[in-house]
């Protein structure tokens, strides 16, 4: 079998949707020592990319020292990647002129509706000295269109290998099968295939692919990759190479970086990826939900389920200006909540023009005397936190505020709490920014007409072992500060924060 096929291993690339593309040098030295002793064909080394706003690591650029570097340990095929969509001809020339003689494979990331743009840019990439690949997406939407597979008469003359990728791993080894069968019938390129592993099928459809006489195959060390992750390049070749003299020596030390960087960041199939398969749903949102840690699985099933079966939502008051309160004062989740606890509840004694907004439903219980004039912040699983709490508080004393329509993770309201829940409309604010705890709580006041916001538990973090999940939500927030005040509201943290766009006043001063 090995001799007809080809491996092609994407950890860094792939990998990079946990890492954001950064990997430490020791790392990326260990698991190119390993492919280099491995039957591994080509080792695609991550994206070619223009600038864009916000951080994002090495191989996300991957710049020409870069790929010097690599060049210089390994004498495997290097291969980089380009999203074809958001590149024009003169940008690929730009970002593809440096990496000729050092690169041998360039893939293009082709949504299939683009197709015929796709090949006018692969192309002029093979006119420049590359050979090229085709991996088109969505393999479960054009599988059996037969005006898309009509399209790829011919293709063998303008690409080199075109790959089936199974974007949201739900497609079944009979239709991997029956699909490249049929490609056959229409083109003699070369056929790759790139599986995810949400039903845990990344091995069985690859196997099946090669049965059926595919030519290239992807795969990651631990199956390291986006979302559910993919075929585990050391269970492929174990399998399929079992009849080899395989040196197993240099791999070790890669699969002990792995290792530790699989418990960070907790890649694998679990059951919202399991239902993004099953139903074609794109698993880069419900990555997203799950990394930022603020959504549990039941509420992403919740979720899910709602999308599936075209669930229509539930529409709730509207909140409206409210005339009666003064300032607002934003109590958050941070630890600073509790630390001024005392100070806090003494000004909203005195000041009792205050609106209380809980972005969360964490420290509700601490300031029973005070949730008649307070609203708390359905986001995330706060439902499934609120049901937690205790029995003795009076829920009937709270408003609850929840997204404007639609909304991306639903609504699932505790039993009862439905006559006080309101919404927000739309507004310039949320548009420009994320839905969280953070702009929902501003957006809130904003709403209710008031500008004059004060703000605790908004903590920020310190240390230098902040999280990667941490920093972007800190980010996140920062940014969501910036924009409210471009909104007009004037954003004062009474307790200590680290945030840059808030300004820091004392609690102490208030009182």
């Amino acid at each position: 079998m090995s001799n007809l096929f080809k491996v092609l291993d994407c950890t860094l690339r792939d990998g990079g949707y946990y890492t954001n593309w950064d990997f430490s040098k020791n790392i990326v030295l260990n698991y190119i020592k390993a492919m280099d002793e491995l039957p591994i064909d080509f080792i695609e080394i991550g994206y070619r990319n223009i600038f864009k706003k916000d951080y994002y690591g090495e191989f996300f650029y991957t710049p020409i020292n870069t790929i010097d570097a690599i060049k210089k340990i390994t004498n495997k095929s290097l291969v980089l990647i380009i999203n074809e969509r958001e590149l024009s001809i003169s940008e690929i020339d730009f970002l593809l002129a440096p990496c000729l003689n050092k690169i041998s494979l360039i893939r293009l990331a082709v949504d299939p509706v683009n197709l015929s743009k796709a090949i006018l840019k692969a192309k002029h990439i093979k006119s420049m000295g590359f050979e090229v690949a085709f991996n088109v997406m969505y393999l479960s939407e054009w599988i059996e269109d037969e005006a898309f597979l009509s399209n790829l008469q011919g293709i063998e003359n303008d690409i080199d290998y075109l790959y089936l990728v199974d974007s949201y791993g739900g497609v079944l080894p009979n239709q991997i099968t029956r699909a490249v069968k049929k490609i056959k019938t229409i083109t003699n390129v070369k056929l790759g295939f790139h599986g995810h592993n949400n039903l845990e099928l990344a091995l069985a459809n690859t196997l099946a692919s090669i049965d059926a006489g595919i030519n290239i195959v992807d795969s990651t060390v631990m199956g390291m990759g986006r979302g559910a992750g993919n075929l585990k390049t050391e269970l492929l070749i174990s399998l399929v190479f079992k009849d080899s003299n395989i040196d197993f020596n240099t791999f070790p030390a890669t699969l002990e970086d792995f290792n530790k960087l699989q418990k960070k960041y907790n890649w694998g199939t679990n059951l919202p990826y399991i239902l993004a398969g099953t139903h074609s749903i794109p698993q880069k949102q419900i990555m997203n939900w799950i990394l930022k840690g603020f959504y549990s699985f039941n509420t992403i099933v919740n979720t899910l389920n709602s999308k599936i079966y075209n669930k229509s939502e539930i529409k709730y008051q509207i909140l409206n200006k409210n005339h009666n309160y003064e300032r607002s004062l934003i109590i958050g989740g941070g630890e600073t909540v509790l630390s001024h606890l005392e100070a806090i509840k003494i000004y909203l004694k005195l000041f009792k023009t205050t609106l209380i907004i809980f972005s969360s439903s964490r420290y509700l219980k601490y300031f029973e005397e005070y949730l008649d004039r307070s609203i708390t912040c359905l986001v995330g699983n706060e439902n499934e936190r609120l049901n937690m709490i205790n029995d003795n508080l009076n829920f009937d004393e709270i408003k609850f505020i929840l997204p404007p329509s639609p909304r991306e993770m639903g609504a699932f309201i505790p039993n009862g709490l439905n006559k006080n829940t309101f919404e927000l409309i739309n507004s310039d604010f949320l548009n420009k920014s994320v839905i969280s705890h953070c702009s929902i709580s501003i957006e809130t006041s904003l709403s209710i007409g008031i500008n004059n916001i004060f703000l605790t538990g908004f903590d920020g973090y310190q240390g230098k072992e902040i999280q990667s999940k941490e920093m972007e939500i800190f980010r996140e927030n920062d940014q969501i500060f910036h924009e409210a005040k471009n909104n007009g509201a004037k954003l004062i943290s009474i307790t200590p924060t680290t945030y840059k766009n808030i300004i820091t006043n004392s609690i102490y001063s208030l009182i």
